[in-house]
Parts: structure tokens; sequence; C-alpha cells
């Protein structure tokens, strides 16, 4: 009877110890499973929150850039326009000799008139100076065409024969704005 006591005694305390250490081994699995769950959730709500803020980042500088367009276009007046004009002129004046020599290669390749848009009218004078600084930088004479093109959010540009050459806070703004596009794509990739 001693013997059976005891030997009752090992298999339950053995039956307890396997019982501890399935509980135990439950547990850390369990464990183990809420840390994974958790994990998984706040990979989850990091994606959430940089998909938010990449989108809010977006719509921001499409804001910007749109109150930045419409707050330039009702500023805009003669003086800025002038001005314009004058800028673009002395950028014309300051072309470096490659650009020069794409110039009178396109004025001299192209059989159509050289297009000048802008976003006002240009008076008599300003086509007359711009004629006589592109006779000068082609060194024949040349034929111009003048449009008006409010998309380009003042400013002026030259198209001759697949060549541009530009001055307007339209481009100045799309050039902010791409590198903003950038860095929010990179921002949004670190993440």
């Amino acid at each position: 009877q001693q013997a059976f006591t005891t030997q009752r005694a090992e298999l339950l305390a053995a039956a307890e110890a396997k019982a501890a250490a399935l509980r135990k081994q439950m547990v850390q699995a369990a464990r183990a499973e809420v840390v994974a769950l958790q994990e998984r959730w706040y990979d989850a709500l990091d994606h959430e929150q940089s998909e938010f803020l990449h989108a809010l980042r977006q719509r921001l500088n499409e804001q910007l850039f749109a109150v930045a367009r419409r707050a330039l276009t009702d500023l805009a007046n003669a003086d800025l326009e002038r001005q314009i004009f004058a800028v673009f002129l002395q950028h014309l004046q300051q072309l470096p000799e490659q650009e020069r020599v794409q110039l009178r290669e396109a004025v001299q390749a192209s059989r159509e008139a050289v297009v000048i848009r802008s976003t006002f009218a240009l008076p008599y004078d300003e086509h007359q100076a711009l004629l006589a600084l592109l006779h000068e930088l082609v060194g024949t004479t040349v034929d111009l065409q003048f449009k008006e093109a409010p998309e380009l959010l003042c400013g002026i540009e030259l198209q001759v024969y697949g060549q541009r050459m530009a001055w307007s806070l339209h481009h100045y703004l799309t050039e902010v704005e791409e590198h903003l596009a950038t860095f929010v794509k990179a921002d949004a990739a670190a993440s």
C-alpha cells in the first residue's frame, strides 16, 4: 500500500509537472502570439499613418500652389509685365554660348516663325526690342509670331523647332512643386 501511495504520489507529481510545463508552454505561446499581433497592429498603424501623412502633404502642396497661382494672377499688372519682359530679355542676352548655338541652329532649321507666348500682350516697343535681340543672337532676320498664353502665369516663353526658353512664375512654381513631390515620395519611402 505504501508502494502504491508512493507510486501514486510520483505519478501525481509527474502529471502536475507535465501540466505545469504544458501550461508554461501555452502561456509562452499565447504571449508570443499577442506580441506578434501587437507588432502587426503597430505596423499597420504606422503604414496607415504614413499613407495619411503622404496624402495630407500632397493635398497641402496642391492647395498651396493653387493659392499661389491665384494670388500671382490677381497681382499681375503692367509694371509686373514690363519687369517680366525685362528679365526675359536679360536671360536671352546672358545665354551661354552653347544655348546660343542651339537657338541659332533651331531658328535656321525651322521653316516656321519663332513663337513668343506670354500671359500679356506685348507692346510694339517690346516687339521691336525682342526682334533686335534675336537678330543679334541668331545673326539673321527672325520672323516672330506672338500669342497670349494665360496658363504661363505671369511669364513669357520662346518656342522654335523643339527649343523652348521661358521665364515665368508658373515655371518656378512647377519646379518647386516637383521638388516637393520628390521630397514627399522620398519621405514616404523612408517611412
